[in-house]
């Protein structure tokens, strides 16, 4: 039968027109989708900011226009500043939070004009230009928000760059009215011009309770290290004065001051000085016979003699730069544009950026006690017929020369004597010659050096955009110290004019590296320009806090003859997860290794590395087959290690990526009856050392102990055939400040002498597939430990290792080594818990 359908005159009338609503329904449903999905798209591909694009500017936002506050004499006033403040203690970082970008969130207050009682304003000048720019500078910045709720760092609109603008109660109450004050913890303040008569303290007078202070002249004794910036003070000739870099070739000068209002005891001692050397140095002052209409700012004199200002100081290699009443001079920027090397004579101050600039390199520095002194010494090498040579060595420390390498700065070698006059060889040099010109004259015609001290202007002294970001940057480091600027390697063309192969003694920050690294080196006449961009391995002190996962690591196995031993042990080594790639360090070089077809099949690449010479250092050789940033340090004889105790060794490194990460512990003490160093493998709770028999660590420590450890270390451990895990441990102890994490403890053993035989047979890599294996996870018997003399064997050993530890303390000239009571053990390890839920069941028990 069929069922029946109803008809209309238009035909069937019900089924159709119910098609047509639900069809059109879906057209309409699948069109909102589409444009929802289009409008996504457009939203996360389109170049745009999520961060609202609205700019602060005194532009759009007139001062006249800001919304008044009045302020009542009763209004709360901030504490003073707490000294003791530090970021960890006074700084709320929580508000910060963790960001895909590593990078700090500001919040501009918005503007407000705030007026006492009597409706006069707190401020004389109200927002000044520089504080515009600076606010400005902020605003169009990636740090910016304008969001208050997703701020890190909130930044006040009230201007206290110069303190004599100020008046100090009434600003105090205006940023206690902020919005999220909270006593400051979370405020940043720029202050140029601290203090005001009589004192003129060096630090900014206004209450400001626990806020981070970015000051022009800071002293020790008002600088919270770590918690305030030491900023330049901005000088405004930067932006009115076009300074052309100078080319290298002869200066005038050796050596200029040309600040005004000076203190007379500092003018007489400049003008005693310029009677005894005559036209080597240039004393300026404030001109007092100008014609009308003429600028004092842009003049200086001397004896009637009218000089631009700062072009004259373009004329001078050396320019002083002295304390006015107050530590911070706009001086030291004017200096550093034009080229000239500064000499700072001031007390106790804080040089801007000091945190992460290296003045040591680009300056001169003296205490105000030794000023006549200083001046006196300083001349007496401009009468050296080289002086430009030495002065070259003098900022560079060239490694080189020994007796450089402990000097503090340039201003202690040379008033120490440290140097004698060395010799240019074929190269003529105008004793007159300096500043830039100084470091063209030694180094060979075909090679350009650009002048360092004008670079450190051109990139935080420049504008105050430069300050604040740089400011900015200082803080966002501190925060997010993972990801803060790394170290990088500077190399330098030695005197000869050939590349040094090998590194400087130390690594400058990328802070003071310009191009971010990269030296640009211009050979011959300019038509062949070399760029060499050193890049090495990434320093772990700025790994970030976990590193990736994914590339594992590179296990490096030192055999010489005990195939079966290794093949064990490779075979253990292939099951551990995290396993990128197996490096068999063959070091035997009277026997061949094994046919391929012998090795056992794995699922990791496998590499054998023949050595040239049977050294223990071959093990910690940088070869270019390790990729990854961890390393497995182990011996072919380390077989009872399973694979979960592997993998947690792995896991404990990847969350301390600069520390050793192994599994049995020793500790050196100090032995009051000899009055020396002694080596101990005790079972204590302590620990200082972990042996590289079986260590995880970062591969930059294989270039340190290759390339860089210290005196005749290295030699000394290959000559004697023992201790490179001692070195390797004061190598890292020495470089991070850490202690080793060690992993599992080694299990006790039935009675002392087992023990004690164990650990010397550990210690000295002597363990065979006969002998006791040793293992952090299970107990063991040792029948044949007794049979070695274990306890005349102890003895011996321990003074070998102990005369390791004196040896290499004295060659630090130190003792680097930490000692903890730390262990790290997985979670659950312990508790009763069904195997299956633990992570890393197969880990033995004490």
């Amino acid at each position: 039968m069929c069922a029946s359908v109803k008809y209309s005159a238009r035909g069937p009338a019900l089924i159709p027109r119910m098609k047509t609503k639900h069809r059109m329904y879906y057209i309409a449903l699948f069109s909102v989708v589409l444009l929802g999905l289009i409008a996504t798209g457009m939203f996360q591909f389109w170049p745009h900011s999520i961060e609202s694009s609205t700019d602060w500017s005194v532009d759009r936002h007139s001062v006249h226009d800001a919304p008044l506050v009045h302020l009542s004499a009763s209004d709360p006033i901030p504490e003073r500043g707490d000294l003791s403040c530090r970021m960890h203690t006074c700084f709320d970082v929580y508000r910060c939070g963790y960001n895909p970008k590593n990078r700090i969130k500001v919040y501009i207050h918005p503007l407000r004009r705030y007026v006492d009682d009597l409706g006069a304003p707190i401020s004389s000048t109200g927002l000044s230009r520089e504080y515009n720019e600076l606010l400005s500078a902020i605003s169009d910045s990636d740090f910016y928000t304008d969001d208050i709720n997703r701020a890190c760092l909130l930044i006040p609109s009230i201007d206290v760059l110069n303190q004599n603008s100020l008046r100090i109660r009434e600003t105090a109450q205006a940023l206690a009215q902020l919005p999220r004050w909270e006593r400051g913890m979370t405020h940043l303040l720029f202050n140029m011009l601290p203090g005001g008569p009589p004192d003129y303290n060096t630090a900014l007078d206004v209450p400001r309770d626990r806020a981070l202070l970015a000051g022009g002249g800071f002293s020790t004794w008002t600088y919270r290290q770590g918690y305030d910036v030491s900023i330049p003070v901005y000088s405004p000739l930067s932006a009115e004065v076009d300074l052309p870099e100078k080319q290298p070739g002869p200066r005038k000068y050796f050596i200029l001051s040309s600040q005004i209002a000076l203190h007379m005891e500092y003018r007489t001692e400049l003008e005693t000085l310029k009677a005894e050397n005559g036209e080597a140095m240039l004393i300026l002052d404030k001109c007092t016979n100008l014609s009308e209409g003429v600028s004092s700012v842009r003049k200086r004199c001397c004896k009637g003699q009218v000089f631009d200002y700062p072009q004259i100081l373009q004329e001078s290699t050396f320019c002083v730069v002295l304390r006015g009443v107050r530590l911070g001079q706009a001086a030291l920027s004017d200096v550093l544009q034009a080229g000239c090397v500064p000499v700072i004579l001031a007390d106790s101050y804080i040089l801007p950026f000091s945190e992460v600039l290296d003045w040591k390199s680009k300056s001169l520095t003296a205490p105000h006690g030794r000023y006549s002194r200083f001046m006196n010494v300083f001349l007496e090498f401009y009468a050296l017929p080289a002086w430009p040579g030495i002065f070259l060595l003098l900022f560079l420390h060239i490694e080189q020369i020994p007796t450089l390498m402990s000097c503090k700065s340039a201003f202690a070698c040379a008033a120490c004597g440290a140097v004698e006059p060395v010799q240019t060889g074929s190269m003529r040099v105008n004793p007159r010659q300096g500043g830039c010109g100084y470091w063209q004259t030694v180094f060979p015609p075909e090679v350009t050096v650009r002048c360092p001290a004008r670079w450190f202007w051109e990139a935080y002294f420049r504008s105050m955009k430069n300050i604040v970001m740089t400011t900015l940057q200082i803080i966002n480091d501190r925060i997010y110290p993972y990801a803060a600027r790394s170290y990088e390697e500077y190399f330098l063309d030695d005197l000869t004019g050939n590349i040094i192969a090998q590194g400087r003694q130390n690594a400058l920050r990328a802070w003071n590296l310009k191009g971010n690294g990269q030296v640009f080196i211009s050979m011959g006449n300019g038509s062949n320009v070399t760029k060499a961009k050193w890049a090495s391995v990434n320093s772990p002190l700025f790994l970030p806090l976990i590193p990736p996962r994914a590339p594992g690591f590179t296990a490096v196995v030192l055999t010489y003859d005990r195939i079966e031993s290794l093949f064990r042990v490779i075979t253990e080594i292939s099951k551990v997860p995290s396993l990128s790639k197996l490096l068999v360090v063959w070091n035997n070089q009277n026997k061949d290794p094994p046919e391929e077809s012998q090795w056992p099949k794995i699922t990791v690449p496998l590499k054998v590395v023949r050595t040239t010479e049977n050294k223990l250092s071959n093990r910690f050789f940088p070869y270019d087959e390790i990729e990854t940033e961890a390393v497995l340090a182990i011996d072919d004889d380390i077989i009872m290690l399973t694979s979960d105790e592997l993998q947690f060794g792995y896991e404990v490194w990847r969350e301390f990526p600069d520390r050793l990460v192994g599994y049995p512990g020793r500790l050196h003490l100090w032995d009051h009856e000899m009055g020396k160093w002694k080596y101990e493998s005790e079972w204590t709770n302590e620990v200082s050392m972990v042996l590289t028999g079986a260590a995880f660590y970062h591969k930059y420590f294989n270039y340190l102990y290759t390339y860089k450890m210290p005196g005749d270390i290295k030699n000394w451990v290959d000559a004697h055939m023992n201790c490179e895990d001692i070195a390797m441990n004061f190598l890292v102890a020495n470089v991070t400040g850490k202690a080793p994490i060690k992993g599992r403890e080694w299990d006790r053993l039935k009675n002392k002498n087992e023990m004690r035989a164990a650990d010397v047979a550990a210690d000295l890599n002597m363990l065979t597939l006969h002998e006791v294996l040793v293992t952090p996870r299970k107990k063991f018997k040792c029948p044949e430990c007794t049979a070695i003399d274990g306890l005349s064997l102890d003895q011996t050993h321990m003074v070998e290792r102990s005369e390791c530890i004196n040896k290499f303390a004295t060659v630090f000239g130190t003792m680097p080594l930490k000692v903890v009571e730390h262990r790290a053990d997985p979670v659950l390890y312990k508790d009763d818990f069904p195997e299956k839920l633990k992570s890393f069941p197969n880990i033995g028990s004490l």
